[in-house]
């Protein structure tokens, strides 16, 4: 019985890590006062994605343009309503919610390679 006990204990701290380590991996995007577009730099690996959350009203055109040594990186965005585009190196849509989005960059080459994205709302 104990070891039952303990063996759910062990899940439930499994889900509860692997949950954690999901909603950190994901980095907050923020303009700074009076610019519509925001930049960031890093890189990815064969495969790797990398999670990025910027904060929208109703109404905004929001862009997404990412480029990268490979040209080989795949744009999947989202909202409340779920997903609602994805795209190679840029996207371009109307938000139809306030609040969070959501920008999800995946490297689908064979290589790491170095990016730039840049997101603009306006």
């Amino acid at each position: 019985m104990k070891k039952l006990i303990g063996t759910k204990l062990l899940a439930v701290a499994l889900i509860i890590a692997t949950l954690s380590a999901t909603m950190m991996a994901q980095t907050r995007l923020r303009f700074a006062r009076g610019a519509t577009s925001t930049s960031v730099s890093g890189s990815l690996t064969s495969g790797a994605s990398r999670r990025y959350v910027v904060r929208l009203s109703e109404g905004q055109t929001f862009t997404v343009n990412v480029t990268s040594g490979n040209d080989d990186i795949n744009i999947q965005a989202s909202d409340v309503h779920g997903d609602f585009t994805a795209a190679d190196n840029y996207f371009e849509v109307e938000t139809d919610a306030n609040g969070d989005h959501y920008v999800t960059i995946t490297n689908t080459g064979r290589r790491s390679t170095r990016f730039t994205m840049t997101v603009s709302a306006y």
